[in-house]
């Protein structure tokens, strides 16, 4: 059996939003605008999402299949 398909590490890496959205980034590919920092204070996230733009999405970078994913 032959496995047709994407490497299991590139399989990994777009398991992570964050790398896989860097990725897409590096390659031209448009993405949807967001803050990807690690400053978690709330005044930043403030100042980011004026930068985004409102509504925005709160969402986890990894697991929870969107279920954490919350409208602001």
């Amino acid at each position: 059996m032959i496995f047709v398909g994407p490497s299991s590490d590139t399989m990994d890496k777009m398991g992570a939003k964050d790398v896989s959205k860097k990725i897409m980034i590096q390659h031209g590919i448009p993405v949807t605008p967001g803050y990807n920092g690690e400053d978690q204070d709330p005044k930043v996230l403030e100042e980011e999402a004026e930068k985004i733009g409102f509504p925005v999405i709160l969402k986890a970078v990894l697991g929870g299949g969107g279920k954490g994913m919350r409208i602001v």
